[in-house]
């Protein structure tokens, strides 16, 4: 009699545990579907629904940096992208490493943005980017020095309402 409700309980928990697969993969797949549509609020809404129920995948934190990134929520993109390379290393792309860079400099983060910078490098990342910013890696410095040339006025061709 024990040896057959441990066989019920061991069938019974297995069986728990394909739905709860299953579901996960379902709701990825609607979300992959709606990123692929440049939905990307929607696709953010599953993903994020995934990860609160205890999914993790390289994935899953990519596309979430990317749904941030694309909208220009620089924080969030940044937070998803760092746990992509902290978590699945191996699996972070150059591409990865450089929308982190970039997220972080717009958080004025640049020292951390900058360490990225050298690891997307590393990583053999787009050449044209590298050699930019090999050409000027304190750019920052460049552009605030070019502000001083330039003088803003405003123009009597505006009208009071939204133009």
């Amino acid at each position: 009699m024990k040896t057959l409700l441990q066989k019920i309980f061991l069938i019974a928990l297995v069986l728990i545990c394909a739905n709860v697969v299953y579901s996960q993969n379902s709701k990825i797949k609607k979300a992959t579907k709606n990123f692929d549509k440049y939905s990307f609020i929607d696709a953010r809404d599953v993903y994020l629904k995934v990860v609160e129920d205890g999914y993790q995948s390289a994935q899953i934190y990519k596309k979430l940096g990317d749904t941030y990134y694309y909208n220009s929520d620089y924080n969030n993109a940044a937070k998803w992208y760092k746990k992509l390379i902290d978590e699945f290393p191996d699996e972070a792309q150059p591409l990865d490493y450089y929308r982190t860079a970039q997220s972080l400099k717009s958080l004025d983060m640049y020292d951390e943005s900058d360490e990225l910078m050298r690891a997307y490098i590393a990583m053999n990342g787009s050449g044209g980017l590298i050699q930019k910013y090999n050409n000027n890696p304190d750019y920052l410095n460049s552009i605030s020095d070019k502000e001083k040339d330039y003088q803003i006025q405003k123009t009597g061709i505006n009208s009071s309402t939204s133009d």
